[in-house]
């Protein structure tokens, strides 16, 4: 069996002193495991992804299809290219994914430009080059551009990704 952690190191971090424990901080694999209304509630709250790598883009894009709204309507009226179709989907909560590098999803490798084109049919906020200074009950404050901001939440997703916890699984 192999076992996966998160990349970081959770005794060390930062972040482990600065709100990573609160009882509003899931992982990424906390909600790919959640159901029914558990996981509807992704969708209607502020829901801040840290890590904008492929982890943290596919939960955006696995919590944006677990709309109400089926998949194929959306599917069948992006054929048309309409620009009202995105403003059509009503999505009461707000996305906002962060991500330290200078791209999202870089990580994606070739793949990347498919993915994002997909992705940018959905109401999402995407932040780059942001670090994560604090995650507070309501609010994630983050360092971009030289500037402190403050993110309003009432969720915060660590998906930063995933590393074989056994080396020698590698070779």
């Amino acid at each position: 069996m192999c076992r996966t952690k998160p990349c970081i190191d959770w005794a060390s971090s930062n972040l482990m002193h600065k709100g990573i424990d609160g009882a509003h901080v899931y992982s990424l694999k906390e909600v790919f495991d959640a159901e029914g209304e558990t996981l509807h509630q992704f969708l209607k709250k502020k829901v801040c992804i840290i890590g904008g790598g492929a982890s943290g883009i596919e939960l955006a894009y696995y919590i944006l299809n677990r709309s109400p709204i089926l998949r194929d309507s959306r599917t069948f009226l992006d054929c048309f290219g309409l620009p009202e179709t995105k403003e059509s989907f009503f999505y009461p909560g707000n996305i906002t994914v962060l991500e330290m590098g200078a791209k999202i999803g870089a990580d994606l490798g070739s793949a990347r430009w498919i993915f994002m084109k997909q992705i940018a049919r959905y109401p999402l906020t995407m932040m780059t080059q942001t670090q994560v200074l604090k995650i507070a009950e309501n609010y994630v404050e983050v360092l971009q551009d030289g500037e402190i901001k403050r993110i309003p939440v009432e969720f915060v997703v660590i998906a930063t990704g995933y590393r074989p916890a056994a080396r020698e699984l590698v070779q």
